[in-house]
Protein backbone atom coordinates (compact mmCIF):
# COMPACT_ATOMS: atom_id res chain seq x y z
CA UNK A 1 0.00 0.00 0.00
CA UNK A 2 1.67 3.35 -0.90
CA UNK A 3 2.56 5.86 1.85
CA UNK A 4 -0.42 8.35 0.36
CA UNK A 5 -2.90 5.71 0.72
CA UNK A 6 -1.66 4.68 4.39
CA UNK A 7 -1.48 8.31 5.45
CA UNK A 8 -4.97 8.89 4.41
CA UNK A 9 -6.24 5.96 6.82
CA UNK A 10 -4.57 7.05 9.31
CA UNK A 11 -6.41 10.14 9.29
CA UNK A 12 -9.71 9.05 8.75
CA UNK A 13 -9.51 6.46 11.73
CA UNK A 14 -7.93 9.04 13.63
CA UNK A 15 -10.92 11.55 13.08
CA UNK A 16 -13.67 9.29 14.08
CA UNK A 17 -11.73 7.56 16.51
CA UNK A 18 -11.95 11.04 18.49
CA UNK A 19 -15.18 12.64 16.80
CA UNK A 20 -17.64 10.62 19.44
CA UNK A 21 -15.33 11.63 22.39
CA UNK A 22 -15.38 15.44 20.81
CA UNK A 23 -19.15 15.77 20.18
CA UNK A 24 -21.56 17.57 22.17
CA UNK A 25 -25.04 16.72 23.60
CA UNK A 26 -27.83 17.44 21.37
CA UNK A 27 -28.93 18.99 18.19
CA UNK A 28 -27.36 22.87 17.80
CA UNK A 29 -30.63 25.06 18.50
CA UNK A 30 -29.43 27.51 15.87
CA UNK A 31 -27.64 26.16 12.53
CA UNK A 32 -25.69 27.83 10.32
CA UNK A 33 -26.91 28.81 6.87
CA UNK A 34 -23.32 28.54 5.38
CA UNK A 35 -20.97 25.69 6.06
CA UNK A 36 -17.42 25.28 4.33
CA UNK A 37 -15.54 22.27 5.06
CA UNK A 38 -12.41 20.42 3.90
CA UNK A 39 -13.47 16.27 3.11
CA UNK A 40 -9.99 13.61 2.99
CA UNK A 41 -10.75 9.91 2.17
CA UNK A 42 -10.51 7.52 -0.61
CA UNK A 43 -12.04 7.16 -4.25
CA UNK A 44 -12.36 3.32 -5.46
CA UNK A 45 -14.10 1.33 -8.11
CA UNK A 46 -13.79 -1.70 -10.42
CA UNK A 47 -11.81 0.32 -13.32
CA UNK A 48 -9.69 2.32 -11.32
CA UNK A 49 -6.84 1.93 -8.28
CA UNK A 50 -7.53 3.25 -5.14
CA UNK A 51 -6.52 6.76 -4.17
CA UNK A 52 -6.58 9.65 -1.88
CA UNK A 53 -9.17 12.15 -2.30
CA UNK A 54 -9.28 15.99 -0.93
CA UNK A 55 -12.28 18.29 -1.36
CA UNK A 56 -13.53 20.97 -0.46
CA UNK A 57 -16.76 21.81 0.24
CA UNK A 58 -19.46 24.21 0.55
CA UNK A 59 -23.37 24.05 1.51
CA UNK A 60 -26.11 27.11 1.48
CA UNK A 61 -29.16 26.21 3.59
CA UNK A 62 -32.53 27.28 2.90
CA UNK A 63 -34.25 26.63 5.84
CA UNK A 64 -33.47 23.71 8.78
CA UNK A 65 -34.01 20.96 5.97
CA UNK A 66 -33.13 22.06 3.03
CA UNK A 67 -29.99 22.69 1.25
CA UNK A 68 -27.60 23.33 -2.21
CA UNK A 69 -23.47 22.61 -2.14
CA UNK A 70 -20.94 22.95 -4.70
CA UNK A 71 -17.50 20.16 -4.58
CA UNK A 72 -14.31 20.05 -5.99
CA UNK A 73 -12.76 16.98 -5.41
CA UNK A 74 -9.01 15.78 -6.52
CA UNK A 75 -8.38 12.05 -6.12
CA UNK A 76 -4.59 11.83 -6.28
CA UNK A 77 -1.86 9.52 -6.43
CA UNK A 78 -2.02 6.63 -9.24
CA UNK A 79 -5.52 8.41 -10.27
CA UNK A 80 -5.28 12.00 -11.44
CA UNK A 81 -9.19 13.22 -11.47
CA UNK A 82 -11.05 16.49 -10.50
CA UNK A 83 -14.86 15.89 -9.60
CA UNK A 84 -17.20 19.26 -9.60
CA UNK A 85 -20.51 18.34 -8.44
CA UNK A 86 -23.53 20.26 -7.03
CA UNK A 87 -25.49 18.04 -4.84
CA UNK A 88 -29.27 19.29 -3.82
CA UNK A 89 -28.99 18.62 0.46
CA UNK A 90 -31.69 17.06 3.27
CA UNK A 91 -30.81 17.03 6.59
CA UNK A 92 -33.09 15.46 9.87
CA UNK A 93 -31.40 16.32 12.77
CA UNK A 94 -27.32 15.58 12.50
CA UNK A 95 -27.55 13.39 8.97
CA UNK A 96 -27.37 14.79 6.05
CA UNK A 97 -28.22 13.79 2.55
CA UNK A 98 -26.85 14.86 -0.61
CA UNK A 99 -28.14 13.88 -4.55
CA UNK A 100 -26.94 16.26 -7.83
CA UNK A 101 -24.98 16.42 -10.81
CA UNK A 102 -21.51 16.59 -11.63
CA UNK A 103 -18.52 16.35 -13.92
CA UNK A 104 -15.50 14.13 -13.61
CA UNK A 105 -12.10 15.29 -15.78
CA UNK A 106 -9.51 12.98 -16.25
CA UNK A 107 -5.55 13.95 -16.42
CA UNK A 108 -5.59 13.06 -20.19
CA UNK A 109 -8.60 15.20 -20.67
CA UNK A 110 -11.35 13.14 -20.88
CA UNK A 111 -14.90 14.63 -19.16
CA UNK A 112 -17.84 12.62 -18.40
CA UNK A 113 -21.05 13.18 -16.66
CA UNK A 114 -22.06 11.75 -13.28
CA UNK A 115 -24.41 11.59 -10.76
CA UNK A 116 -23.85 11.80 -7.00
CA UNK A 117 -25.86 10.33 -4.02
CA UNK A 118 -24.57 10.42 -0.70
CA UNK A 119 -24.97 10.63 3.27
CA UNK A 120 -22.82 11.61 6.08
CA UNK A 121 -23.40 12.13 10.25
CA UNK A 122 -22.41 15.44 11.93
CA UNK A 123 -21.02 15.35 15.46
CA UNK A 124 -21.30 18.97 16.46
CA UNK A 125 -17.33 19.72 18.03
CA UNK A 126 -17.95 23.36 19.19
CA UNK A 127 -20.73 26.15 18.18
CA UNK A 128 -19.72 26.52 14.80
CA UNK A 129 -17.49 23.43 14.18
CA UNK A 130 -18.71 19.78 13.14
CA UNK A 131 -17.11 16.41 12.06
CA UNK A 132 -18.99 14.14 9.70
CA UNK A 133 -17.58 10.67 8.12
CA UNK A 134 -19.00 10.79 4.89
CA UNK A 135 -19.99 8.36 2.09
CA UNK A 136 -20.59 9.12 -1.43
CA UNK A 137 -21.57 6.89 -4.66
CA UNK A 138 -20.88 8.46 -8.17
CA UNK A 139 -22.39 7.19 -11.14
CA UNK A 140 -20.07 7.66 -13.93
CA UNK A 141 -20.13 5.97 -17.46
CA UNK A 142 -21.81 2.87 -16.24
CA UNK A 143 -19.45 2.26 -13.46
CA UNK A 144 -20.12 3.12 -9.64
CA UNK A 145 -17.43 4.93 -7.71
CA UNK A 146 -17.21 4.78 -4.19
CA UNK A 147 -15.90 7.58 -1.72
CA UNK A 148 -15.52 8.06 1.66
CA UNK A 149 -13.47 9.64 4.10
CA UNK A 150 -14.26 12.44 6.71
CA UNK A 151 -15.40 16.31 6.47
CA UNK A 152 -14.81 19.15 9.09
CA UNK A 153 -17.00 21.98 8.14
CA UNK A 154 -17.63 25.53 9.86
CA UNK A 155 -20.74 27.06 9.46
CA UNK A 156 -21.19 30.46 9.72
Amino acid sequence: MRLTMRLTWMFVFAVLSMAPVMAEDGHREESHRNNVGVFLGVTGEDRRDRAGTLALEYSRWFDESFGIGGVVEYAFGDLDFLVLAVPLAYRVDAWKFYAGPGVEMEERGDTEFLFRIGGEYAFEVGERTEVAPQVNLDFVDGDTVVVFGVLVAYGF
